[in-house]
């Protein structure tokens, strides 16, 4: 009797031990698949907040670049220049210009030497050649380079692309609030560009500043980034020292390169 006693008790103590693992093994089952189901819940919302922003921020842009009248301008910073380069549009008409400052005392290195003007009905191009430094412009019917200068719109899956693998934060640059977007690795190619730290005013969806991360000692890819709205008038419009440009075909010949030579 006391045999079958002590074998029962012993079965008993061993169904406890038992329950008491199946109890722990439930807990920690419990437990790990909370903080899993956390995990997936946390980045699911963050990836919508991501998108979300993303999205209202490409919305925003998209709307004041269609917009009639507006100055956006681009700095580009090397190791001793800047080089900038200017849109302005009012109405039908727009006008690019782009000229190089020297970084420390910020003298003009060139008067303007790339220019495009667009008068609602003809493209003229302003430009000054290389070698003889002759100033000359020429004429194409229609907007040909309505295009240019000009942000693209996001596609619905760059943004979901970059809502999963980028990071998004908040900080000021220039005063202005501001959404800070950190590009993954995952999502760098070849260009140099998408490497870029990205920050874009909250209000607007203007990009503000872009920051390279590339590590190539000969490329700085540090851009600055302003927009005014409804700040454009005629005078902006107008090319600087026209009258220093003459017609390509007049010069044309003083520039091209003689064959029998």
């Amino acid at each position: 009797m006391k045999e079958e006693y002590d074998v029962k008790k012993m079965k008993n103590e061993e169904s406890n031990v038992n329950r008491k693992c199946n109890r722990k093994f439930k807990s920690w089952k419990f437990v790990i698949v909370f903080i899993i189901v956390l995990i997936i819940i946390l980045f699911i919302a963050s990836t919508i907040r991501k998108y979300v922003i993303l999205l209202g921020n490409n919305e925003n842009l998209q709307n004041v670049i269609n917009s009639n009248n507006y100055h956006w301008k681009i700095d580009t910073y090397s190791e001793n220049s800047i080089f900038s380069q200017e849109i302005y549009k009012k109405d039908d008409k727009h006008l690019y210009i782009s000229y190089s400052n020297n970084k420390s005392i910020y003298e003009t290195i060139s008067p303007v030497v790339y220019a495009i003007y667009y008068d609602g009905q003809n493209t003229y191009i302003y430009n000054e050649d290389e070698k003889t430094k002759i100033k000359y412009y020429t004429t194409s019917e229609g907007d040909t380079n309505k295009d240019i200068f000009i942000p693209e719109k996001l596609k619905s899956s760059d943004i979901l692309l970059r809502s999963i693998f980028s990071k998004i934060d908040t900080t000021i640059m220039n005063g202005k609030s501001c959404y800070r977007i950190i590009p993954s690795r995952i999502l760098i190619n070849n260009n140099l560009d998408d490497d870029n730290i990205e920050y874009i005013e909250k209000d607007t969806g203007f990009p503000i500043r872009s920051i390279s991360t590339n590590n190539l000692s000969n490329y700085t890819g540090m851009c600055e980034y302003s927009m005014e709205l409804n700040t454009v008038t005629d005078n902006d419009l107008i090319i600087p020292n026209i009258e220093e440009y003459r017609p390509y075909e007049e010069i044309k010949e003083m520039i091209t390169p003689n064959e029998d030579e």
